[in-house]
């Protein structure tokens, strides 16, 4: 335990007065190529991620109707180990060490990730950016024959519209009004919303600060990285290991939102470290899962015979 803080610490203290904030993730194992890979993108869940998201509100409309926008919405899906284009944050890397730790195997090595973003940076729940990137959910990844307004709204026609304007280079009205369906969507958050897409924001990864909208979050000092679509590859997620600042595939006229990580650290979790060492720092299920059922699990396993 003191080896992670003094890990932490040192990482935080190079970079102190710089006006960044430090954020962590926990994961139970290193998973190679996918670490770090919002849910949406593994099991094949991509291609129905627009029916999903409508599902999950359709059946649950009760615990979503103090919800007022889409990126509410995803935040509650998150915290209820719903598949989303999110990745879960905590300002505290003793929460995200409790989550790492809570499902890794014996045999396996837990990580934790820290991530200095620079304040300006982040975006909050009500950012014109952060709601464009969460009105994505609602685009199907193909054409899925459904009659609209606009034809083709799938996420595969708007990256290759994306292509279209680059090559053409199209002015900021013309390219505009190809991503009407896109706009329509964000308008059922933002009724006044101009039609003004910043084209880079689409494909970006933005970290976000949502509202406190259930305990989880709150208990767990969260905040999200929310990602966009991948420009080289519609069906795999923004990678977070790449240099976004000139990429070779967006010309240099067009601006590009980009990466607010440009560097981050990942620390092995020793094995021997466990649950139990955390739990005298204040961090176990009960302070992380204020709901009552991971509650009674808790005292159930610690109380019985």
């Amino acid at each position: 335990m003191e080896e992670y803080v003094k890990i932490v610490g040192d990482f935080v203290s190079e970079r102190k007065g710089k006006n960044m904030i430090f954020y962590s993730r926990g994961e139970s194992e290193d998973f190679g190529e996918t670490s770090l890979y919002p849910s949406i993108y593994r099991d094949g869940l991509l291609k129905n991620e627009h029916k999903l998201y409508r599902e999950l509100i359709r059946f649950n409309e009760k615990d979503f109707e103090h919800d007022k926008t889409t990126i509410d919405c995803l935040c509650r899906m998150q915290h209820s180990i719903c598949p989303t284009r999110m990745l879960d944050l905590s300002e505290d890397c003793f929460t995200s060490l409790y989550f790492a730790l809570e499902y890794k195997k014996p045999d396996k090595e837990a990580f934790i990730y820290i991530f200095p973003i620079p304040t300006d940076k982040v975006r909050y729940y009500d950012s014109d950016t952060a709601t464009v990137l969460a009105n994505l959910v609602k685009l199907p990844l193909q054409k899925d024959g459904s009659r609209n307004l606009y034809g083709d709204k799938s996420k595969t026609h708007l990256v290759q519209i994306a292509k279209d304007i680059i090559e053409k280079g199209m002015d900021t009205e013309e390219y505009n009004k190809k991503l009407n369906f896109l706009l329509h969507e964000i308008r059922e958050d933002k009724p006044y919303m101009q039609p003004y897409i910043n084209l880079g924001d689409i494909f970006s990864v933005q970290c976000v600060k949502t509202r406190l909208n259930n305990d989880r979050i709150l208990r767990q000092k969260g905040a999200f990285l929310l990602f966009g679509l991948n420009i080289k590859d519609v069906e795999k997620p923004i990678s977070l290991y790449e240099d976004y600042d000139k990429p070779n595939y967006w010309r240099d006229e067009y601006e590009w939102q980009g990466m607010p990580i440009k560097e981050m650290l990942k620390i092995r979790i020793e094995n021997t470290m466990s649950l139990e060492n955390i739990e005298n720092l204040g961090i176990s299920k009960p302070s992380i899962y204020p709901d009552m059922e991971k509650v009674g699990e808790y005292f159930k396993k610690k109380y019985g015979g």
